[in-house]
């Protein structure tokens, strides 16, 4: 398609999972892989920007609802509740050993419960950063000094973090603090009661 037609009767031609040439003219070499498309259509894959891949330690599970997302032509997702064998997964889809989307995925939870104090935050964010994780996904019940140990120290080693706002925090504080999305409405509706805020 272009901005509102269908354009028919294209060649696609893809090297090494890029689109390189379309058109009705194109050359591609003999020993390519041709699909058919006659009567078909060609889209763009589809990205879940807020995906839960079970976050369990047995990978066989893990494994089926990626290839789910790829069968439902969903191409990327956006794994909003880490667990360390994501990263393998990852690496498994990145190495075609398996079938699934582009995986982006956050760490484990930064919540009340596992970050009792600053100096957890800070040390959780860095272990996250080196592990590999994309983000940081930040859930309810985060303090005002907690959320600034956590915002600071990923602005300063370049991890984005995304998830919930903490009552204690609210979503001006997020905001000011370079939250790369905020992911449930819930931090906004607080900030629309008159005197709840700052």
């Amino acid at each position: 398609m272009d901005t509102e037609r269908v354009i028919e009767s294209q060649t696609v031609v893809i090297k090494g999972g890029k689109i390189t040439e379309m058109g009705t003219k194109v050359k591609y070499s003999k020993d390519a892989l041709v699909i058919d498309g006659k009567g078909k259509f060609l889209m763009p894959g589809l990205a879940e920007m807020h995906a839960h891949v079970p976050p369990i330690s047995d990978i066989e599970p893990m494994k089926e609802v990626l290839s789910l997302f790829a069968a439902s032509g969903i191409t990327t997702i956006r794994g909003m509740l880490g667990h360390p064998r994501h990263l393998e997964l990852r690496e498994m889809i990145n190495k075609n050993e398996i079938i699934g989307p582009r995986f982006y995925t956050t760490g484990p939870s930064f919540n009340g419960i596992s970050v009792k104090n600053s100096e957890t935050g800070i040390r959780m964010v860095r272990e996250q950063k080196e592990a590999g994780y994309d983000f940081l996904k930040l859930h309810p019940g985060l303090t005002k000094e907690t959320f600034g140990a956590i915002s600071t120290t990923a602005n300063e080693v370049g991890i984005p973090f995304v998830g919930h706002v903490s009552f204690g925090v609210g979503v001006w504080r997020a905001i000011e603090s370079g939250y790369s999305s905020i992911d449930h409405i819930d931090g906004f509706v607080e900030a629309l009661v008159p005197g709840i805020e700052r």
